[in-house]
């Protein structure tokens, strides 16, 4: 990005009205946990109003001068003309502007008339910078908004574009629009009465994959990612004439969650399954979501939710229909080392040992697959890349080396199945890992011979952060326990827990061929076209099994490297296909080995209502989700707060609750997204308050939330 989009103005203290939503193309209005459902693209706004005609015209030099209206807040007042002309009319470069600041018709007065800035720096204007306007602060005729405007031509000398922009703030409901990306050209009319009108007022509507709300976004299938790239945009007279939120971010209400609802045969709601990532740039905003094996095929919905400010049309949720096929559905995935052990040893209790986070969960592969819920914790080492980590929310890790910054960076993966929920009396007579490789982008690729190989850890390691980055250790290339701070880090032997002596053993405990993955699954066709969208594949664990279950070595896990030429995803603890976790297969004589789904601590909500009927003091439920990084923020700022925790600590009994584990619960409480804070009374049910994250955002706007709640 250009360092010149960084352009945010100190505008106006007074309050902008930007008017009400306009309305839906259906009467019917739909509500769900307090989001609008709206299922086809707004009206326009009407301009009939808008003046046409000039009082008074400055002598313009070009025979083609260029038109175009600004109409300011929701008033009928404030429709500004802008004449673009040239100084010397030679047909080679647009470099005067003309504003009617005051909207009386008139171009020829004082303040009215912009000639344009060509950056100071010479190397600069050779990059690309050309005209620069900067036009001050205009007030509505008829409404309390400020506005300023910045233009600006990026490409050209006869187009503004990128980086425009237009940005108003105020105490409620500021935000920043513009056209943005630089593909996005400022629309002109060599006749006024033809000029395009932009309407800074009304709703923001999304666009998903340039489709509008109500639009189809065609037929996706199971198994494999799809990728949702949206803007967030205020129309004109037309759907040309668009202004765009800056990286889609909607003034304080931030960038907009993106969900795949799923639907039953009667359109009823089975889940929402939240996209992850995201990647803004420019007027963009993108994020994806790998459609599990369990969703029904059928029609179902993106739902692009944004928490608008009421000046901008409210929160609401845009809905865009989508088809899904999915062949894999109803249908059992078969684990070559399930079944491989069931018929070696037919007389042992054969179990599959994985994370599960709640009783949705726990999906079983196979009918005959006998789940063990068990904590497995997995993260990826980059090489020579410090900041990057998984905290504990990444849903694939990656193995193997990918090209980048012009030299080949070697990706490998830490993994530990924790083996307390198999009895001790366990005679462990085989151990298989289940891991699951996925394609999740163009670069995802292991050529033939690749092998990924499992060396057993010598040392502990930490997987995420718990807290704060600049307190709670993770692992990564450097070391098992790194911290920000330099004068205090704990680093492995070698970079990439390399050392053989104390990081890990040197010799591999077992391997496995992943060459040609993806493979196509129509031979002969290009690498475009259909592939293999994920494989199975199982490690021998048996032996170091065997040892850690002695004691003979402690489980400290495993370190997955790739040998041989590029990379692959590997499905993670977090996957959202829950039989593609990391699993752990067992096969043992012994007892019956524990099958109940432990609560994480901290997470119990029924231990936490028992302590409340006691204490006497309400229950405080923190919703989050890991995939939020707006709730990592919170954690690690609002609630890492010393008066917060003090707070919190004298006042409620806290739990915490993952909102994909409990859904109906938060749809039952109110909570239309995360991260958000229900307060309930003693008694575990009558609700008492619902905070959203605007009230979470820091520290002091939480605690007084929490003091009107006295």
């Amino acid at each position: 990005m250009n360092a010149r989009t960084n352009l945010f103005f100190a505008l106006g203290l007074s309050l902008l009205a930007l008017g009400a939503a306009l309305g839906c193309a259906s009467d019917a209005v739909e509500v769900r946990d307090g989001f609008v459902q709206i299922r086809a693209l707004p009206s326009l706004p009407d301009v009939t109003w808008v003046p046409r005609e000039l009082k008074k015209a400055p002598a313009f030099k070009s025979e083609k001068v260029r038109y175009a209206i600004y109409v300011l807040g929701e008033g009928r007042k404030s429709a500004m003309i802008l004449a673009w002309d040239e100084s010397e009319g030679t047909g080679k470069g647009y470099d005067t502007l003309y504003a009617d600041k005051n909207f009386n018709g008139d171009l020829t007065e004082d303040g009215e008339h912009f000639f344009s800035k060509n950056p100071a720096d010479p190397k600069k204007a050779e990059n690309g910078a050309f005209e620069r306007y900067h036009l001050g602060k205009i007030k509505e005729a008829d409404g309390p908004g400020e506005f300023e405007f910045h233009l600006e031509s990026a490409y050209s000398n006869d187009a503004l574009t990128y980086p425009t922009e237009f940005r108003v703030n105020a105490a409620k409901g500021g935000f920043a629009v513009g056209c943005i990306p630089g593909n996005i050209s400022l629309k002109w009319s060599n006749e006024l009465k033809a000029a395009p009108v932009y309407v800074l007022g009304g709703p923001a509507v999304p666009s998903v994959n340039e489709k509008q709300p109500g639009e189809s976004l065609g037929t996706l299938e199971a198994g494999r990612s799809f990728h949702a790239w949206y803007t967030v945009r205020m129309f004109g007279d037309s759907h040309d004439t668009q202004l765009r939120f800056a990286f889609s971010t909607v003034g304080s209400a931030g960038q907009p969650q993106t969900l795949l609802r799923v639907l039953d045969k009667d359109g009823k709601t089975l889940e929402e399954l939240p996209f992850v990532g995201g990647c803004a740039c420019g007027g963009g905003y993108g994020q994806e979501v790998l459609i599990p094996s369990r969703v029904p095929p059928g029609k179902h919905e993106v739902v692009a939710r944004i928490k608008r400010p009421e000046s901008l049309g409210g929160p609401a949720d845009f809905i865009y229909p989508i088809e899904v096929t999915n062949p894999m559905y109803g249908k059992p995935i078969r684990d070559p080392a399930y079944t491989s052990l069931k018929q070696s040893f037919p007389g042992a209790r054969v179990v599959s040992l994985r994370r599960i986070g709640g009783e949705k969960e726990a999906q079983k592969a196979f009918p005959e697959e006998v789940l063990v819920p068990g904590k497995v914790e997995d993260n990826h080492l980059m090489e020579d890349c410090l900041p990057y980590q998984n905290d504990g929310g990444d849903r694939t890790l990656l193995v193997g080396h990918r090209q980048g910054d012009g030299r080949s960076h070697e990706y490998r993966m830490l993994l530990r199945f924790d083996l307390s929920a198999l009895p001790k009396d366990a005679k462990i007579q085989a151990a298989s890992a289940r891991l699951t490789l996925v394609a999740s982008d163009q670069y995802s690729q292991l050529k033939a011979g690749a092998v990924l190989e499992a060396y057993a850890m010598r040392r502990t390691w930490i997987e995420s952060i718990a807290r704060s980055v600049h307190e709670t250790p993770y692992s990564n290339w450097y070391g098992p326990a790194m911290l920000y701070q330099k004068d205090n880090v704990v680093k492995w032997g070698k970079p990439g827990a390399d050392d053989p002596e104390v990081d890990r053993y040197p010799e591999p405990a077992c391997s496995v061929e992943v060459g040609e993955f993806p493979a196509l699954l129509e031979p002969g066709k290009d690498a475009k076209g259909p592939r293999e969208p994920w494989r199975m594949v199982g490690l021998d664990l048996t032996a170091l099994m065997k040892k850690w279950q002695s004691g003979e070595i402690p489980n400290c896990g495993v370190l997955l490297k790739v040998k041989g030429s590029l990379s692959s995803y590997v499905c993670s603890s977090e996957f959202p296909d829950y039989p593609f976790r990391p699993t752990l297969v067992v096969a043992y004589e012994g007892s019956e080995a524990k099958a109940e789904i432990t609560v994480a601590p901290g997470e119990d909500l029924a231990a936490a209502v028992n302590r409340a009927k006691e204490s006497k003091r309400p229950v405080l439920v923190k919703f989050y989700s890991s995939t939020c990084g707006v709730c990592r923020r919170v954690e690690e700022s609002t609630y890492a707060d010393a008066e917060v925790k003090k707070a919190l600590g004298e006042r409620f009994e806290l739990v915490r609750l993952k909102v994909e584990d409990h859904a109906d619960l938060a749809a039952e409480l109110g909570v239309g997204s995360v991260p958000a804070v229900v307060v309930l009374a003693p008694d575990g049910k009558t609700q008492k308050a619902l905070l959203a994250a605007s009230q979470l955002k820091d520290a002091q706007t939480f605690l007084d939330a929490l003091q009107k709640l006295k």
